[in-house]
């Protein structure tokens, strides 16, 4: 992910940006301020102070100058002079620059005279012939000297300041984290994730909010759940015993459409069962080794009647998984008799291929050129009772079971169910088994 995409995302980082924006327009404000008012304001006061200390210090000195007593001066003022001539040139010490060598202004007041800051305070001015040099103070005890150092400490600080600031930062959005790992979790559809984190703030009352939700979505799926699942053991005698009837009826038509009807209803029945049954803690699937390809051909061989057919593309090499034979029988089933419900007769054959991956395991694509699905629907395809056809028209498909289903099957063989689709260019269904 790119830099300006990962700051767009993150939360974090866009304080964190904030903050150090902040840091930096303060500190840029305060130093403006700060050298404004001493260079624009109180500067010209200190070169006229630090040129008349050194005038009166030029005058005990003399012209000609008494070294003896520039000496001593230098000595007990903490100072350091310079004086040259055409044939004259002394110094305090010799780290004192000569006239005219340091870069400071003119000082205005006084034509020919020079008072800036040069590492340390710089004072020059012509007296006679001679040309007196001051050095108000070292280089370590100097102006420039104490803004670096400034900067520096400034810098420590800002950095150490920046460290509390990502720590404490990254304690106080803890919960965030904890709320995309279990929004995620809820939307996998683990619905006894609970958040375990105690805070009074705002985000610790979201965090309960969050738990709350998911234990109402929770008790709220159960009921719905235990609902379908009772509901269809009762239907389960009465459709048994209207088959019987409907076998006594004389009207061969009439017949034929009841048992349609009841055939449909007790696949119904049959889906809401099976998925119960799977997502029970008793109904464990029953596994042995399970030949993919010769499953794949049996399937496909269910439809050879209806149009436009299946094509089955499967490696001679024979792939054996542990599965559940009649648990595959009817995942297979459901995938392949939805790509021909919705592939006009017309159309090629649904393609139903199978092949080893690189990685392992085994995938199973089931291609058609159907009618598609729409991008807004694909998300909601595996939700129990969700249709793309919301009038829910008979002749468009079942009852939105048969993919919730197929979806519980292949994760229940440690799989999984991916859909691809483009309205009236057709859908893609991968099948990802794991060979074990």
């Amino acid at each position: 992910m790119k830099l300006h995409e990962r700051i767009r995302a993150s939360l974090f980082i866009k304080i964190l940006l904030l903050f150090i924006v902040a840091f930096v327009a303060i500190v840029g404000v305060s130093s403006f301020l700060h050298f404004y008012l001493i260079l624009e304001q109180r500067f010209p006061a200190i070169q006229r102070n630090s040129l008349n200390y050194c005038s009166l210090v030029a005058d005990k000195i003399g012209t000609p100058p008494d070294t003896v007593l520039a000496a001593a001066l230098a000595d007990s003022l903490k100072i350091n002079i310079r004086i040259q001539s055409a044939e004259y040139h002394w110094a305090s010490r010799a780290t004192v620059p000569e006239f005219g060598e340091s870069d400071i202004p003119a000082f205005n007041e006084v034509p020919g005279s020079h008072v800036g800051v040069d590492h340390g305070m710089i004072v020059e001015f012509p007296r006679g012939e001679y040309f007196f040099t001051f050095q108000l103070e070292r280089r370590e005890e100097g102006f420039i000297y104490t803004i670096e150092i400034y900067g520096v400490l400034l810098l420590l600080a800002f950095t150490l300041v920046l460290v509390g600031v990502y720590v404490i930062i990254r304690r106080i959005l803890k919960p965030l984290h904890a709320l995309d790992v279990g929004v995620q979790e809820l939307a996998r559809g683990n619905l006894d994730h609970t958040i375990a984190l105690k805070r009074r703030d705002e985000l610790g009352e979201l965090v309960k909010s969050f738990n709350m939700m998911a234990a109402r979505l929770r008790i709220m799926l159960q009921a719905r759940d235990r609902l379908l699942l009772d509901v269809s053991h009762e239907l389960r005698s009465p459709l048994t015993r209207m088959k019987v009837a409907t076998e006594f009826l004389e009207n061969d038509d009439l017949r034929k459409n009841l048992n349609d009807d009841i055939s449909s209803m007790d696949t119904m029945v049959t889906e809401i069962l099976e998925t119960a049954r799977l997502k029970s803690a008793h109904g464990d699937l029953h596994l042995k080794d399970v030949n993919l390809g010769e499953l794949l051909r049996d399937a496909a061989a269910e439809f050879e009647d209806s149009k436009p057919g299946v094509t089955v593309h499967v490696p001679a090499e024979a792939a054996v998984l542990r599965g559940d034979a009649d648990r595959l029988r009817i995942l297979l089933r459901n995938v392949l008799g939805n790509a021909l419900k919705f592939t006009p007769d017309e159309n090629v054959p649904v393609s139903l291929t199978m092949e080893r991956r690189r990685e392992g395991g085994i995938l199973v694509t089931v291609k058609d050129t159907g009618s598609g699905i729409p991008a807004e629907d694909l998300p909601f395809v595996f939700e129990p009772f969700y249709r793309v056809d919301k009038s829910r028209a008979h002749g468009t498909g079942g009852y939105g079971l048969g993919l919730s289903l197929c979806k519980t099957i292949i994760e229940q063989h440690g799989g999984s169910i991916d859909i691809s689709s483009s309205p009236d260019e057709g859908t893609t269904v991968l099948l990802s088994f794991p060979l074990h």
